[in-house]
Parts: structure tokens; C-alpha cells; sequence
């Protein structure tokens, strides 16, 4: 029997992060290993491996900041692990860790969002298809994924080594997912924005505001009740 993955979060700055202590809560419905907080600590949250990283202010880097964390990973992170996000929430037991997925053609994705983030979905498929990947997929699904920490060092230098300037921003988790050939169905997103119930299935993710002010949060709450070896009271 293989032994259980650890996890690893990315975790914004902020002392405030009540999304995180229901997602290590929700830890107790998923087998795993040690966790680890690379980031910010929240001074709740305690018996985990803590891999301090600064931040700027993350209403105006979130993708600078999110790249920051991953190098620390890759460098200094477990050698397998589960990536989780500090809005992820098993609401359910289950056997483990989502099997690889993803959300469909990554140019499909890219055509159906505007902004920077579509802009980023695109140059991310654009590497993707000058790397010889005919029809990349989007790995952009608000779930956790399982990474080495080999094939991350491998996804962050490929990036990086072939951006066209600082300031474009790529998919590291579809960079990810195809340069390792991961494979996958193609699944619907579990990511509750507004005022939808739970999806189907023991994985949901929240935006701030479904989280603070709508069902999904409720529903949350309510599952998750029991505190977890990892937050302090």
C-alpha cells in the first residue's frame, strides 16, 4: 500500500483565513501525509511544515506571488505531494486524491475568458503548441493536484525560459499538466462563484464571496464542523 501524499498549501498574506481552517479541517475526510504551509502561516494554523516566502500585496500581484511559492516548492518542497489551494474543501471521505483532470481544449478555455486571464490561458497554449503539444488541455480546475517536485522544476524552468517578457503571465498548473503528459477526463470545475449549492462529489472550492455570504458557505460550515489537528482554538 502506498503511503499518503503529502499536501501542500500556497497561502496568501493575511492573518484573517477562515477558508483554510475549513479546508485542513476537511483533511479529515482525505488520506494524507504531513502538511505543509508554504507562504503565509495564519497564527491558527499549527503542526505543519512552514515554508515562509514574502509576499507583495496580492490584490496586485496575485499571479508574481503565486509563481514565488512554486519555485519555493520546487526547490525546497516534499518529493510528491498533493497542491491544494487554501479554498479547497473535501466535504466527504474518499479513498485519496483527485485523479488527474482537466476543463477541455485550453484554447476553448482561453476563447471563453477576456482580460488577463484569458491572455494568459492563451500564451500558456501557445508555449504549450511550440513545445509540440497539438491540442493542449486546461489543467485550471480549482482542485487538488498531485506534482513532483522534479516535473514542477521542470514545468517553472520551461516557463520562465520561454516567456516573451516578465510580465506575461502563464498557467503553471496546465503547463504542468501537459508537459507531464497527465492525461485525464474532462470533468466540470467545482469552483462555486455566486449562490449555487454544492456540486455533485465530495470536492468544491469557494470565491470570497460564496464563501462569506452564500449556501455554499453554509453548507461548508456545517460539514465541517469538527476542528482538525491543525488549527489552534
Amino acid at each position: 500500500m502506498t503511503e499518503p501524499l503529502p499536501v501542500v498549501y500556497v497561502v496568501r498574506p493575511g492573518n484573517e483565513n477562515a477558508e483554510l481552517r475549513y479546508s485542513l479541517r476537511s483533511l479529515q475526510n482525505v488520506p494524507h501525509g504531513e502538511v505543509w504551509v508554504v507562504g503565509h502561516r495564519p497564527p491558527h494554523v499549527t503542526n505543519v511544515r512552514h515554508l515562509f516566502v514574502p509576499q507583495r500585496d496580492p490584490n496586485r500581484f496575485k499571479y508574481e506571488n503565486a509563481l514565488r511559492l512554486l519555485q519555493e516548492i520546487a526547490e525546497l518542497g516534499p518529493d510528491r505531494f498533493a497542491l491544494f489551494n487554501d479554498d479547497f474543501y473535501c466535504l466527504a471521505p474518499v479513498r485519496g486524491m483527485p485523479l488527474p483532470a482537466h476543463r477541455g481544449p485550453l484554447l476553448e478555455q482561453a476563447a471563453e475568458r477576456s482580460g488577463r486571464y484569458g491572455e494568459m490561458l492563451r500564451a500558456t497554449a501557445q508555449l504549450l503548441i511550440e513545445a509540440g503539444h497539438a491540442d493542449p488541455l486546461a489543467y485550471t480546475l480549482h482542485a487538488p493536484l498531485v506534482m513532483s517536485r522534479a516535473g514542477l522544476q521542470l514545468t517553472l524552468d520551461h516557463g520562465l525560459r520561454h516567456r516573451t517578457s516578465e510580465l506575461e503571465r502563464l498557467s503553471w498548473r496546465s503547463l504542468y499538466g501537459n508537459l507531464m503528459r497527465l492525461g485525464g477526463d474532462r470533468v466540470p470545475d467545482v469552483k462555486v462563484h455566486g449562490e449555487g449549492g454544492a456540486p455533485a462529489g465530495a470536492w468544491v472550492s469557494t470565491a470570497d464571496t460564496s464563501f462569506r455570504y452564500h449556501e455554499i458557505g453554509q453548507v461548508i460550515r456545517r460539514a465541517l464542523s469538527r476542528p482538525s489537528p491543525y488549527e489552534q482554538l
